[in-house]
């Protein structure tokens, strides 16, 4: 948000951030990015991005392969909202495995960033969405040790039908949209084998 605010100055933004949808006619609101299924019709959206999930670790904790993800704790969230499908150990073990690895023990957490920083800090593996580990896997705090990954939803980019700022929304639109793609093309280049 900061570079949109330096490329734009003249323009301010006031945030709302709820995972429970609100209607932007009703509550006056230009935008919303919404994580999730495809939008209804009538809104006028557009795809952002779409979210993986995959096995994320401090770099402290040495994983080559599925196996490793026996010696060390399983870091879990409970009661993810999205998606409404399961994306948890069980799930990942039933399709990836390995069959021996016991997804009922280890930590347990009612937030995702909260299991982020108890990972990042080398406690154990998390399976994560992979747009919120982006930031700490650029970084160096986090790396994706295993390739395979579990569907997530889509980001998406909402627009109120009867908003009055339609210029606005089309330049922040644009922009985001050219930020996401960035950010895309700079993960595949540095993360060439």
């Amino acid at each position: 948000m900061e570079l949109f605010r330096q490329t734009f100055p003249e323009i301010t933004l006031y945030i709302h951030t709820s995972d429970t949808i609100i209607s932007l006619e009703e509550n006056n609101i230009d935008i919303a990015i919404r994580y999730g299924d495809t939008p209804d019709e009538q809104m006028t959206s557009y795809l952002l991005s779409e979210d993986s999930f995959t096995v994320v670790a401090s770099p402290q904790l040495k994983i080559n392969s599925l196996d490793d993800l026996l010696n060390f704790p399983l870091i879990h969230v409970k009661e993810r909202r999205f998606p409404k499908y399961p994306v948890d150990w069980e799930k990942w073990r039933s399709i990836f495995g390995p069959s021996s690895l016991n997804v009922d023990e280890g930590v347990h957490f009612t937030d995702e960033v909260h299991a982020m920083q108890y990972v990042i800090a080398g406690q154990g593996v998390f399976i994560s969405s992979r747009v919120i580990a982006d930031d700490a896997i650029n970084n160096g705090l986090l790396y994706q040790p295993l390739e395979q990954k579990l569907t997530g939803c889509r980001y998406y980019f909402i627009e109120n039908k009867t908003g009055v700022k339609k210029e606005i929304i089309t330049h922040f639109r644009k922009w985001l949209i050219e930020q996401i793609q960035l950010s895309k093309k700079q993960y595949i280049t540095d993360n060439e084998f």
